[in-house]
């Protein structure tokens, strides 16, 4: 029997990581990188920005002998969508309307679903998008704000911590939906997901600082910051994700630098890393008294950041006298979680969904 060909993309700002699957097993991955510089000329170009970093793609798997056209199935990364689920959604009819709709600058993923469709095409297949970064499951308690008409909303690192959900459920030989766990995401970025019936109910995308990016602020330093150097929102955006954190702390983002540092005296640098690490405990900690009341199976570190023993050794302290257990799955899970989403909606173990206007529209409306 011949083995289900998988492509699985992943956009990054500067590189697209690839991988072809035959069932399971990962035969080849590829970090495929582009000038983005080129692009630059077409920034509001959806078709243009897709086409250039797929045929970016092309040219490395025809480079590795891989045909473009002999897929079975694609998938891809999911973008900017909304009210969406954790799943597969196929990349079809509204999805790709609402994708050429938004406006940029686009985040990187927004990209992801219309690349594997690029390849459908030519393999007569279909394209998935897997967990999308705008997942939003969240309970209606969690959507309150003290301010009126503003909401929160799901979101984060949904590919990776979903699939460390998945795969400690697993481990333990039970589903996810028998089980409470939280699911801590540490790298340039921090998203703390809380999974309860299978679901995402409560969230904080950006709840603590983390290498690069600044986490929450009080309200009123930022408005301060904002007024005083007159930014705009893609300014201020920009400002608070990717030029934060230990970045601009302690002039680097690199937590093995800063490590040494501590290693060798640095008393500041010990400081500012133990009170990163502080403030994720802290965000742990606020989700194990609520969604569930202490009730937690596990907590999971997962991310790049969960390499190190100093954080590990740190948030171990910090937290496990509230939880049943903790685990560390370090690293990122999301090729393999891209591929073995495609796969099962493939064999037809799990149904994909389909993204439409009426979801669009319900997801406005309760916010």
């Amino acid at each position: 029997m011949n083995k289900i060909r998988i492509l699985a993309v992943n956009p990054g700002s500067t590189s697209i990581k690839a991988a072809v699957y035959e069932d399971d097993e990962c035969v080849k991955t590829f970090n495929v990188p582009f000038d983005a510089s080129k692009t630059a000329d077409k920034a509001d170009d959806m078709d243009f920005q897709v086409s250039f970093r797929a045929e970016a793609v092309e040219r490395f798997l025809e480079k590795e002998g891989f045909d473009p056209a002999s897929f079975d199935v694609t998938v891809g990364r999911g973008g900017n969508l909304h009210g969406v689920k954790t799943g597969a959604y196929e990349v079809s009819g509204y999805l790709i309307e609402h994708m050429h709709s938004l406006s940029g600058p686009w985040h990187a993923s927004d990209f992801g679903g219309l690349i594997a469709l690029y390849f459908a095409e030519k393999s007569g297949c279909k394209a998935y998008i897997y967990d999308a970064p705008s997942v939003d499951e969240l309970a209606d308690i969690a959507r309150i704000t003290g301010m009126k008409d503003v909401y929160r909303s799901g979101g984060g690192h949904v590919l990776n911590t979903h699939a460390c959900a998945l795969k400690f459920a697993t481990e333990k030989g039970k589903d996810l939906k028998e089980l409470n766990v939280i699911v801590a995401h540490l790298g340039g970025g921090c998203s703390f997901m809380a999974f309860k019936n299978g679901q995402m109910i409560d969230n904080a995308p950006e709840g603590a600082f983390s290498p690069e990016r600044a986490g929450p602020i009080p309200p009123g330093r930022m408005i301060d910051v904002i007024t005083k150097n007159n930014l705009d929102r893609r300014q201020a955006y920009a400002l608070m994700r990717g030029n934060a954190g230990l970045k601009v702390l302690l002039g680097t983002a690199d937590a093995i630098e800063v490590e040494k540092r501590i290693s060798e005296g640095d008393t500041k640098a010990k400081l500012v890393y133990d009170a990163m690490i502080y403030n994720m405990a802290k965000v742990v900690g606020g989700l194990v008294a609520e969604p569930f009341e202490g009730d937690v199976d596990a907590v999971i570190i997962t991310g790049s950041l969960a390499y190190s023993e100093y954080i590990r050794e740190y948030l171990y302290r910090a937290l496990h006298k509230m939880v049943k257990e903790i685990v560390f799955y370090p690293g990122q899970e999301e090729m393999n979680a891209l591929a073995a989403g495609a796969l099962r909606v493939y064999k037809g173990t799990e149904k994909a969904n389909h993204y439409n206007k009426e979801i669009e529209e319900e997801y406005f409306s309760l916010s």
